[in-house]
């Protein structure tokens, strides 16, 4: 696991540079999440396909006009959590907390308040920083493919 978070590194860095203006952390993990107790979000390189391609049809749906990686749009619904998780009140977590702990599909996780924010913020992030984005995309890219490649993963 530590050659793995090695190799990971020019990513997570790569990330860290992007995140630092918002005050936020990067770091490898076994899926996307955001964790409000030290304002860092976790990033897969491994993301179960049906998950990822029911999320990007979801993101999509919400903003036509955005074509981005699923990589790119988790990262952003990630960093979305940060930039909202104050537009929330305790109430509205604890029922988020709730309904995410029962078997839900997909279709209702990402209607969910506290999941639509974090979309729709990325989404409009995306619109709005489209250079900005560009940029990212373009050192990221070519770190993630050097990744699968250093593990020979086709």
């Amino acid at each position: 696991m530590m050659d793995v978070i090695k190799k990971a590194e020019p990513i997570t860095n790569i990330l860290n540079e992007f995140l630092a203006p918002f005050e936020c952390e990067a770091k490898l993990g076994t899926d996307f999440a955001y964790f409000t107790d030290d304002s860092s979000i976790t990033y897969s390189l491994l993301v179960p396909e049906k998950d990822g391609i029911e999320f990007v049809k979801f993101a999509e749906s919400l903003f036509p006009d955005v074509k981005a990686d699923i990589f790119l749009w988790s990262t952003l619904h990630e960093l979305g959590h940060h930039e909202t998780e104050d537009d929330f009140e305790d109430d509205e977590w604890e029922d988020y907390i709730r309904l995410t702990s029962m078997d839900i599909s997909n279709e209702v996780y990402f209607e969910l308040d506290i999941e639509y924010a974090a979309t729709v913020w990325a989404g409009e992030y995306i619109q709005s920083h489209a250079e900005e984005i560009a940029e990212l995309w373009n050192k990221l890219q070519p770190a993630i493919k050097n990744f699968y490649s250093e593990l020979n993963v086709a």
